[in-house]
Formats: structure tokens, sequence, C-alpha cells
């Protein structure tokens, strides 16, 4: 199935549901459809990228647009929890992996920008280096060994070795 048949299974609806409610409030099978429900169900390596300080999440938590700076320390230390909140979430993934016998990479510098693997002027070419590797080397690494940990540790606001866009 598209979306996986363990994921599938595991957000059916319960037993003695009739099938027309299937596809209402008894159904959570679009969950299948985000990362958080559908990660635990696969068995295939996979790698997880990202910003610490992605510009999307950044705006979301301050109500701010995307790409606006924090104001103030406050906001920096906000955004900064945020990151931290994020990272360990993944390194939770990636230990849940390891006990289903699933490798797990991770890459997630500590850059105040979106869309990692893809961020250039026209969109679509390499990505920038960061945590001395690019987002398709780090891919590259990873789908070698099935190791792969690279994770910004630094603890203030976008405080990684990020370049400029090009």
């Amino acid at each position: 199935a598209r979306h996986g048949d363990a994921c599938l299974a595991a957000h059916a609806p319960p037993p003695g549901t009739n099938a027309s409610a299937t596809a209402g409030i008894h159904s959570m099978r679009w969950k299948c459809l985000l990362g958080r429900h559908r990660l635990p169900h696969l068995s295939t390596p996979y790698l997880l990228a990202g910003s610490q300080y992605d510009t999307l999440q950044v705006a979301s938590l301050l109500g701010t647009q995307p790409g606006v700076h924090p104001r103030d320390k406050g906001e920096e230390a906000s955004a900064a929890h945020l990151a931290r909140i994020l990272v360990h979430e993944a390194r939770k993934v990636q230990r849940e992996a390891a006990s289903r016998n699933v490798s797990v990479g991770l890459f997630f510098p500590a850059c105040f920008d979106h869309a990692t693997t893809l961020m250039t002027q026209a969109g679509f070419e390499m990505a920038r280096p960061t945590l001395g590797e690019s987002a398709q080397g780090a891919l590259s690494r990873f789908l070698v060994s099935r190791q792969l940990t690279l994770i910004d540790g630094c603890d203030k606001f976008a405080c990684g070795s990020c370049p400029e866009v090009l």
C-alpha cells in the first residue's frame, strides 16, 4: 500500500465499526501521511534531515513571518529550546528504530533556514555544506555505512557553521 500496510493496520477503525464510518471520525488512517506516525512502521533505513532552526517552525513559535529573526534574547531562548526538543525527539526516533534493527541517520545543523537539502537561488541544486557535509553528502555517507549522526551541538540561536545562501 502507498501508505504502508503496517501503518494502516495500526490506525484502522475499531473492530465492529461499519464500513461507512471508515471515512469519518473512526478512521485514523490519515495519520499514515505524517512522518511522526509513519516512521515507527518503516523497516528500511532512512535519514532524518532538517535545520534545528527551521525558519517556518521558528516563525510559527514566535508568531512572525518566516525568515524573521527573533527580536530579543527571550525569543532566541524559545527558539533554542524548540531546537533542543527537535534534537531530543530525533534521537528518540533513532533509538526506537535501532530497537527494531532499522538504521536511522540524523543530519541536523543549527542553521536558521528551511529546506536545507535544496537551498540555493535556483532552489533545486546542490545544497550548501554545513557540519562539514552537504545534506546530499550526508545521505551518501549514510547509504554506504548505515550509520550517521551529524548534529550541531551548540546551544544558542542559529549558532551552527552555516554558510550564506549562494
